[in-house]
């Protein structure tokens, strides 16, 4: 009998020694084996008749294992495990790994999009010219990421109209009413992500340019400026690269010359959805 009870003490007293220890901020100490280490939380197994617990990182200090190591969480240590974390939908929290599935350093980003156009320019032989198509438009993007999150980037794109229609003309038959028309645009950005949604808010600054070609004019545009946005959702599908989908819409002032060299101002916008890849 007395040979059980002395096993079973050693036994108890070689569990404690083998626990694992908690450290908590507050100087409170849990004992207990710990079964996972995430990103955001710790879960483990107390000591005693206590059930499963799970404990936020942020209240922890350290971690020292049975083996004797130790993880101090509070400064700047890599987590044991880093396992993307489901949040549905396509969701996952960031990787801790330095440059995976972060916003940050060099930003290479291409859109292509399919939507409506529409140009005007005012008072062209007493009357309004305006053109309306289909827009189908191909943004290329390269930047830097200046902050975690917050990328600086330059854009240089075209949105073209094929056979956009004409109105406000009378003198010409329905055929010669359609006019290719094209937009280049060059223009700085920025683009904020909303992590861990991965969702991007991005203004654009740009010059254009509007060239026609049909029968109706003929030649390209003085050039000015605009503005545009994009608001848009990515999800990952390697370490750097994402695909998305975005909303956008683009507006700009502009002028031209008939053949007197008479000015006339022009207006343009561009509204439609595009796909994206990004690599970041």
């Amino acid at each position: 009998m007395k040979k059980i009870v002395v096993a079973v003490v050693l036994f108890l007293w070689g569990s404690a020694l083998l626990a694992d220890e908690i450290h908590l901020n507050d100087g409170q100490v849990i004992r207990g084996k710990i079964l996972k280490v995430s990103e955001r939380t710790i879960e483990y197994d107390p000591e005693g008749d206590e059930p499963f617990d799970v404990l936020p990182r942020g209240q922890i200090l350290k971690i020292v294992y049975d083996s004797g190591k130790t993880i101090n969480l509070n400064e700047g240590t890599e987590p044991i495990d880093k396992p993307l974390v489901s949040r549905g939908a396509g969701d996952a929290v960031a990787s801790d790994k330095k440059g995976v599935h972060r916003h940050d350093g060099f930003f290479f980003r291409t859109q292509l999009g399919l939507g409506g156009g529409r140009t005007v320019i005012e008072d062209l032989d007493n009357d309004d010219f305006e053109t309306k198509g289909t827009a189908t438009t191909l943004n290329l993007q390269i930047g830097y990421a200046i902050f975690e999150n917050f990328v600086l980037f330059l854009e240089n794109g075209v949105s073209v109209m094929p056979e956009s229609k004409v109105k406000h003309i009378s003198a010409v038959t329905e055929s010669e009413k359609k006019n290719d028309v094209a937009i280049s645009t060059f223009g700085l950005g920025l683009s904020w992500y909303l992590m861990p949604y991965n969702i991007h808010l991005s203004p654009l600054f740009f010059f254009s340019v509007t060239e026609y070609d049909g029968p109706v004019l003929k030649g390209d545009s003085e050039g000015g400026g605009g503005l545009g946005l994009s608001i848009g959702k990515e999800w990952w599908v390697s370490d750097n690269w994402g695909l998305g989908v975005a909303f956008y819409i683009y507006s700009g002032s502009d002028t031209v010359k008939d053949q007197s060299n008479k000015k006339y101002d022009m207006s343009s916008s561009v509204i439609g959805i595009m796909f994206t890849a990004t690599y970041n």
